[in-house]
């Protein structure tokens, strides 16, 4: 049964309103506490919860929240402690809507969650090295199909009374995000579907952490549980490479950038990674592919990481990447109105292992 939400008390309100007042400075239009904000993109919104404390003047963390089956976001904004549990480990809440019938994984959810994201981190700092994912029930499940089969930055998985759902691979063998696992002993998920995720995710060389609540049935855990399952998120090591739409990390730590430049304009790129070492530029459409780029590890045969590109464009291209382990950086320049000429440097980076 889902427990209602406790209020903060006056005298903390009053401390967080001073702290809200000494940081208008810096972020004055970031909406503290409870907001909707509509994705008009996927036709569905977000609820989200700043914490009345938070540093704006720093990046911030987040945890995107999956709601179950049949119960939106509302439910647990309304019914359950989790935006006083966001107040107190200061991390930015985003809990969007499922596409289709409040059950996510039936409509294009990937495309959601990711919709919620940058329209969060276009309203206040995200810190995205520190990018958590959880969900209950339904949402739960499709929070660990998300992070182990599609590229993400992810820091890990918190999931609560998930069905289970089946992984053949995943998408980042080599670094994959670890998950926590929580049920409750009277839950009818437990213990089928509980042992079904810990031996895929062993047999996929997932790290999974568990937790199983006595006499809990198919509900919100306790409060309790929900801050050691977020503090789990938190408490996950940063990456020293950080993805965003114009940044991809191969490799987990070389990022890729690069500037285009035509006749009459010029732009950052847009990219898209593919796996562990592979992605793809664009510049004026999302599903035209300008240049591939993959960055192999050549440590063994000559003690150097590799950088291939190949183009299909006379658009003038700047490429640079950076080993974000040393902050040594190489750039690669395509001429504009001359065809792109492969790049083959098995010498780019002496910086192994």
């Amino acid at each position: 049964m889902l427990r209602p939400a406790l209020s903060l008390p006056r005298s903390l309100l009053v401390t967080f309103a001073l702290t809200v007042v000494a940081t208008a400075s810096v972020r004055a239009d970031v909406q503290r506490g409870w907001d909707t904000i509509q994705l008009p993109g996927t036709s569905s919104y977000t609820i989200n919860y700043v914490p009345l404390g938070l540093d704006l003047s720093q990046p911030a963390p987040m945890i995107v929240f999956l709601h179950g089956y049949g119960s939106g976001p509302q439910t647990w904004q309304q019914t359950t402690d989790i935006g006083q549990i966001a107040e107190e480990l200061g991390f930015v809440l985003v809990m969007p809507r499922a596409a289709v019938d409040l059950n996510f994984g039936t409509g294009a959810d990937d495309a959601v969650v990711d919709e919620a994201i940058e329209a969060t981190a276009a309203r206040l700092p995200i810190d995205r090295r520190r990018i958590g994912l959880a969900g209950f029930s339904a949402g739960a499940a499709y929070a660990l199909v998300l992070a182990y089969t599609t590229p993400n930055a992810f820091t890990g998985v918190f999931a609560m009374g998930a069905p289970y759902r089946v992984v053949v691979r995943l998408q980042d063998p080599k670094t994959p995000p670890p998950a926590r696992l929580l049920y409750g002993s009277l839950d009818p998920n437990y213990p089928l579907s509980y042992d079904a995720w810990r031996k895929m995710l062993d047999r996929l060389g997932v790290h999974a952490d568990s937790e199983i609540v006595p006499g809990l049935p198919h509900q919100v855990p306790p409060d309790d549980s929900l801050r050691a399952g977020f503090n789990f998120l938190l408490d996950q090591p940063r990456p020293s490479c950080v993805p965003s739409a114009t940044a991809m990390c191969l490799r987990d730590r070389f990022r890729v950038e690069a500037a285009w430049q035509t006749a009459t304009a010029q732009g950052t790129a847009g990219v898209v990674q593919l796996t562990h070492e592979s992605g793809y530029l664009w510049f004026f459409d999302p599903a035209n592919v300008e240049v591939n780029v993959k960055l192999l590890d050549g440590c063994v045969p000559n003690q150097r990481y590799w950088m291939f590109a190949a183009g299909t464009t006379d658009v003038g291209v700047t490429l640079t990447v950076t080993d974000t382990a040393t902050g040594q950086t190489k750039s690669y320049v395509s001429p504009r109105g001359t065809p792109f000429v492969p790049i083959l440097d098995t010498s780019a980076f002496a910086t192994c292992p």
